[in-house]
């Protein structure tokens, strides 16, 4: 899963240091074989909490599960843009912001967010406890980005002014949490 990832992110990258030297269809090999990797990525992550015990094993897979899907949702946004495909390309002043929103807050604020909850008591020794914070912070992270991604991408700032008052709402719970 990892070497999938690798792979397609060097191949990306390769791909757009080269720039013109390079047709659409090479970006989006190269965006395929990291989605590929993301994909397995989903798979080692997720089967394996199929056998996990335990009530808070429905929310935790949730959440890893939606980060993955932001993340794949917006490394597609900007694969399709490094493909030279015209819709996104076009209106890539929203695009762009649809997939930095998913990358940062949908991915690695959730990926954060979900382990800090989840892994933080163990390592100091205490019970993993569900709490209205943990499921708040978890509840607000895994709809926020994703609505304020949607906002971006149909021009609406009241749904990307309320996908972002989510992510806050999640941000401040984790720290009250934490």
């Amino acid at each position: 899963a990892v070497a999938g990832i690798a792979a397609g992110a060097v191949l990306i990258v390769l791909v757009r240091i080269t720039g013109p030297a390079t047709d659409g269809w090479t970006g989006g090999i190269a965006g395929l074989v990291y989605l590929a990797g993301i994909g397995a990525m989903a798979a080692a992550t997720l089967l394996p909490l199929r056998l996990a015990l335990g009530p808070r094993r429905v929310i935790l897979a949730a959440s890893y599960g939606i980060a993955v899907l932001c993340v794949a949702i917006g490394a597609a946004l900007g694969i399709l843009a490094l493909s030279g495909w015209g819709p996104i390309v076009a209106a890539w002043d929203v695009s762009r912001a649809a997939h930095g929103w998913l990358n940062v807050f949908g991915f690695l604020s959730l990926v954060i967010g979900a382990s800090l909850i989840h892994l933080l008591p163990t390592v100091a020794g205490s019970r993993i406890e569900r709490t209205r914070t943990s499921m708040v912070v978890l509840g607000a992270l895994m709809v926020g980005p994703l609505t304020a991604a949607t906002g971006f991408l149909v021009r609406a700032d009241l749904v990307v002014m309320a996908g972002s008052l989510l992510v806050l709402v999640g941000a401040v719970a984790l720290a009250l949490h934490a």
